[in-house]
């Protein structure tokens, strides 16, 4: 968010519509918060955490798309490209967590969740729904409170903290 800071202030702005200041969000907030929803889905495609996946291995001879795949081969999914893919992502170099909502601020369900961020198949990561929440959960209390930008300074300089 320090790289698109103008992304946050749909988001703060309806965190503030929808809850006021007098709490911080939670889970069950979710379906009323479509932009922090929107937002999660673009940090997910924009920038997977693992890019190339988990390799795979070809248990059995297998043809796929006129392409013959021997046993044994190491198989890897490029979930960059693929949620980079312009036939899928209208613009998909930019930063546009928008393209997940309709003219009236609902999500769009015509635009594919980016799944591809955790993984694919039998092997797709086991705990995806629990890193969704827990991200959804982070951003949404984050831009509850905080403004991120970057430092004000060209260079930031960590200082040493002594404990007592």
């Amino acid at each position: 968010m320090v790289l698109f800071p103008e992304s946050q202030l749909p988001a703060q702005e309806e965190l503030d519509r929808v809850l006021g200041k007098a709490r911080l969000p939670s889970i069950e907030d979710r379906d009323a918060l479509p932009q922090i929803t929107a937002l999660l889905y673009e940090l997910l495609r924009w920038y997977p955490a693992v890019p190339l996946g988990v390799p795979h291995r070809a248990t059995a001879n297998i043809e796929w798309d006129g392409y013959r795949i021997p046993s044994g081969s190491t198989i890897m999914a490029n979930a960059w490209a693929i949620l980079h893919d312009d036939s899928i992502y209208m613009d998909p170099n930019k930063f546009k967590p928008g393209r997940y909502l309709n003219a009236d601020g609902s999500l769009n369900e015509s635009v594919p969740y980016p799944m591809e961020a955790f993984g694919y198949g039998r092997r797709i990561c086991a705990g995806r729904h629990f890193a969704h929440d827990l991200l959804w959960l982070a951003i949404a209390q984050l831009l509850t409170i905080f403004k991120i930008e970057r430092p004000i300074e060209d260079t930031v300089t960590a200082k040493s903290v002594a404990h007592d």
